[in-house]
């Protein structure tokens, strides 16, 4: 079961084309979608921005990083710039470098950015359970290499790093603690949030975990929010 779900996650990975830049038209309708949610972020509540989605790419992680206003210099993201203006919801790692510096949860995030399930710019060391981000494209895959090298070994000891996404199964385990404070931040930001906007999302059978989470905040609130639904 073990090899299976290590297939499909690798499956999953390879297929997901995030190493590639949009068409003309698909890069319209993310000039679209980044400036509706900048509209979004320079309103009136005085909360950051949160992003909670169960895909594992990298658009709204663009997305996040054009709101949020995070700095590049020589065409490369700004670090310090982007672990201080958004939330991934964990302590995290660049892989590049060559010492082991961490980056804090920021105090005033500018846009909290949730990936429920993982993502393909994410690796992780299962011996110090440090995740690796990478802004600039997806590393993901390099988890999969036969050997094992600076690119795909952890900083504090060359041990191997994995991939960190779950994979769809009715039976989804979030141990790895990263993710559970990605998890206990989406409540969180859930149950502040005035307005909750769900975008192409149907709360399929499969997603107990999900249903539940958004069970909960409602039933942890004091006034219910506002829902928006968009959906085609």
């Amino acid at each position: 079961t073990r090899n299976a779900r290590r297939l499909l996650e690798r499956a999953i990975l390879e297929t997901i084309p995030d190493h590639k830049w949009f068409t003309a038209a698909e890069e319209r309708c993310f000039d679209l979608f980044a400036g509706w949610l900048g509209h979004l972020q320079r309103g009136p509540s005085g909360h950051p921005l949160s992003i909670i989605t169960s895909s594992y790419d990298m658009i709204s992680d663009l997305a996040s990083m054009y709101v949020a206003g995070v700095k590049r210099y020589r065409d490369r993201w700004s670090l310090n710039s982007l672990a201080d203006r958004v939330d991934f919801g964990f302590r995290w790692v660049h892989p590049e470098w060559d010492d082991e510096t961490v980056f804090a949860r920021p105090e005033r995030p500018l846009v909290a950015l949730l990936k429920l399930h993982g993502a393909t710019n994410w690796l992780r060391c299962p011996l110090c359970e440090n995740v690796y981000v990478n802004p600039e494209g997806p590393i993901a895959w390099l988890a999969h290499r036969k050997t094992t090298r600076w690119a795909n070994s952890c900083h504090c000891s060359a041990t191997k790093l994995e991939p960190q996404i779950i994979s769809p199964s009715f039976v989804r385990e979030m141990r790895e603690p990263n993710l559970i404070s990605v998890w206990k931040s989406a409540l969180e930001r859930l149950r502040a949030a005035r307005h909750w906007i769900m975008i192409g999302y149907s709360f399929p059978d499969e997603d107990v975990g999900i249903r539940a989470l958004f069970a909960r905040a409602a039933s942890s609130r004091t006034r219910p929010p506002r829902i928006t639904v968009i959906q085609h």
